[in-house]
């Protein structure tokens, strides 16, 4: 099987119909190794989205997952007209261990952008990622200009039931839209609690509202 292929087979019906299923099973603790599963869920959801994306994880002949992506390189990357998102999908958001700063130079050199921004993705939903890293995120933009935004895998899953077809479209304004919010004076609490009026903003739309 190739690529395209296992694409669309994510935007049939069937496939996802299957993701969802996927997520029910982690939510679970189904999987022996939720990690690898998680990850492979959001490329999963990225390719119904129909989103530009190359995963680092190791796969089998028929896109199995067999290995998370190793250290050095973003678990995802979405990429866009000379930008680029490095998704760093984790099941536990704990300061020390989401330190992926590396990935945004690593994006910017290795596909040429203009722009590279990462993107936290956690099992956890959006508003129960710890404040410490909401914090620690703010500050080292205020310091060093690079940027590292939050979102719960649950935003994702809500836009695939919303509608496959408009997910990519609607994740892509919000990582948009989220950006300005980091990139502004507000504090941590405020992006916080901005980022999450967003997400409901997009999902209670009834069409797509990014470009």
């Amino acid at each position: 099987m190739n690529l395209e292929t296992f694409r669309e087979q994510q935007q049939t019906t069937e496939g996802v119909r299957d993701i969802l299923l996927t997520w029910r099973a982690i939510q679970s603790n189904h999987y022996p190794d939720t990690a690898l599963y998680l990850q492979w869920l959001v490329f999963r959801i990225m390719l119904a989205y129909d989103l530009d994306v190359v995963s680092q994880m190791s796969l089998d002949s028929d896109f199995g997952p067999t290995a998370c992506a190793g250290p050095g390189k973003p678990d995802l990357c979405i990429l866009g007209d000379g930008i680029g998102y490095a998704l760093e999908v984790t099941e536990r958001p704990v300061l020390g261990k989401i330190e992926h700063y590396g990935h945004i130079g690593w994006m910017l050199e290795h596909f040429g952008l203009s722009e590279s921004i990462g993107c936290l993705v956690a099992r956890v939903t959006t508003t129960d990622i710890p404040p410490e890293v909401w914090s620690a995120y703010k500050a080292e933009y205020s310091h060093s200009g690079r940027l590292f935004m939050a979102c719960g895998v649950d935003f994702l899953v809500d836009l695939l039931r919303k509608d496959p077809r408009t997910g990519g479209r609607d994740f892509i304004h919000f990582l948009a839209e989220a950006r300005r919010l980091w990139v502004g004076p507000s504090g941590w609490k405020e992006i916080k609690a901005s980022v999450a009026e967003l997400q409901r903003e997009i999902l209670s739309s009834p069409s797509p509202i990014g470009k």
